[in-house]
């Protein structure tokens, strides 16, 4: 039998702390999260685990949200929506720098679709599903300000005299880490059906608990403005591949209307595949492999790359 270890009175924690600590995690936050996407029609899986891309050990996600938006409801062809999202209680505002984007084509990368068809034949040409489904008109990655920069603040003692400064936190830093890893791990995973379509979309999101602060790196004097949602462009190697991963970092306040947001989005996405079903389902028959069985096809972007 184990021994027990003996914990002095004064070492354990009262109500109060506890609570307060509680509050301080974000574990609360998680819960009520998960709480308002079932009320949205979401399955909700809490602390699901994917493989650490560099050492293989198990990691936790702290939320994966997913429905299903039908693109032709008599038959089984669907759109699957899944929120890839970690959460953070920063007791400290965070700032993210954003700018117009260099490259306006970066977000064609960024969408992560997987599923069946890749492309699509059209009048004797192979046009690319991106194109077909025109989603550069609507889709909320275009056209937006992005941020590559971000920092919190900490308060340092300097000659007996406390300074406030902007630091690179490490656990922000582990936490969009992780949601890139845990994105690529279910697009990765997400294994295709033959016999009708079949498309996953993939949205990672950081849900801030505390305040979220905007600057635009064009100005130089840093005006601040109180923010509700960024968007912030992260760049992973994966094998010997660099991927651009683009995150929505929401305020806990505003997440509701960012699921409101989604739902017209991807309920546009499907209204764009129900106008262009009959191609769409002839590009699936024509990707059916022989008898021998569906090798997992490699995930593609909405360019079909």
């Amino acid at each position: 039998m184990a021994k027990q270890r003996h914990v002095e009175p004064h070492n354990k924690p009262s109500l109060e702390e506890m609570q307060n600590a509680l509050k301080r995690s974000g574990y609360l936050l998680e819960s009520r999260l998960e709480s308002i996407m079932n009320s949205r029609g979401f399955f909700v899986e809490a602390n699901s685990v994917y493989p650490d891309p560099h050492t293989g050990k198990s990691r936790e996600l702290d939320l994966l949200g997913v429905t299903l938006v039908a693109i032709d409801k008599p038959s089984t062809d669907r759109l699957w929506v899944s929120l890839v999202i970690e959460c953070m209680n920063n007791a400290q505002p965070v700032v993210f720098i954003t700018k117009k984007s260099e490259n306006p084509f970066s977000y064609m990368d960024s969408i992560k679709l997987v599923g069946v068809p890749p492309t699509i034949e059209v009048a004797g040409s192979t046009q690319m599903l991106y194109d077909m489904l025109k989603l550069e008109a609507f889709h909320h990655y275009c056209g937006s300000r992005i941020a590559t920069q971000y920092c919190s603040f900490t308060s340092l003692t300097r000659q007996g005299k406390a300074d406030w400064i902007a630091i690179h936190d490490e656990n922000h830093h582990d936490a969009l880490s992780k949601l890139c890893a845990a994105t690529e791990y279910n697009v990765i995973n997400h294994y295709k059906t033959w016999d009708h379509i079949n498309a996953r979309i993939f949205y990672p999101i950081v849900v801030l608990q505390g305040e979220l602060f905007e600057t635009h790196a064009e100005d130089s004097s840093g005006t601040l403005f109180q923010s509700q949602h960024v968007q912030y462009q992260k760049y992973e190697i994966v094998g010997k591949e660099i991927k651009i991963y683009r995150i929505d970092v929401v305020t806990e306040t505003f997440f509701p209307n960012f699921l409101t947001m989604l739902r017209e989005e991807v309920t546009r996405i499907a209204l764009r595949a129900h106008e262009n079903l009959d191609s769409i389902r002839d590009a699936v028959a024509k990707s059916k492999p022989s008898l021998a069985g569906p090798p997992p096809l490699k995930p593609f972007s909405l360019l079909g790359l």
